[in-house]
């Protein structure tokens, strides 16, 4: 997944030694730690907002995410350019946008990083459809 982030546009994609890293510094199961993002979001109207009386999150739910997936994604785009993500690179862009920066922005990073994991992405490529879900079209258009 790549997203608008910091000074560019980066990949982040969480692998299984990302996830065991967060869960060893949020000290919860990655699920846990979904669970206290998804139960700092309210939707109105369609807008994801975070909201203080039910936010759980920690720091480290908030950071641990984006920065294992942007290690993970390892590549990003900074005024055209390619850049490599190294453990220095995402070091600096947490510093610079996510602890200096009001939480509600990194918050809907990790949200995003960790819910991509959990819930999937659809990127905009056309979706190819399963067996199951083909043979069940063709039930349906036949009135079966």
């Amino acid at each position: 997944m790549s997203l608008l982030f910091g000074d560019g546009e980066y990949d982040f994609r969480l692998t299984i030694h990302g996830i065991k890293e967060i869960q060893e510094k949020c000290g919860c199961g990655i699920g846990k730690v979904w669970s206290r993002l998804a139960a700092s979001r309210l939707n109105h109207v369609g807008v994801d907002l975070g909201h203080p009386e039910v936010a759980e999150f920690r720091i480290e739910d908030i950071i641990e995410p984006i920065r294992q997936g942007l290690l993970g994604g390892g590549r990003g785009t900074v005024d055209e350019c390619e850049v490599k993500v190294t453990p220095s690179v995402a070091n600096r862009l947490i510093e610079n946008y996510v602890i200096s920066r009001p939480l509600q922005e990194g918050w809907a990073v990790a949200f995003s990083v960790v819910g991509t994991l959990v819930e999937g992405w659809e990127s905009d490529k056309k979706k190819v459809a399963t067996p199951l879900e083909t043979a069940t079209e063709d039930l349906t258009t036949q009135g079966l």
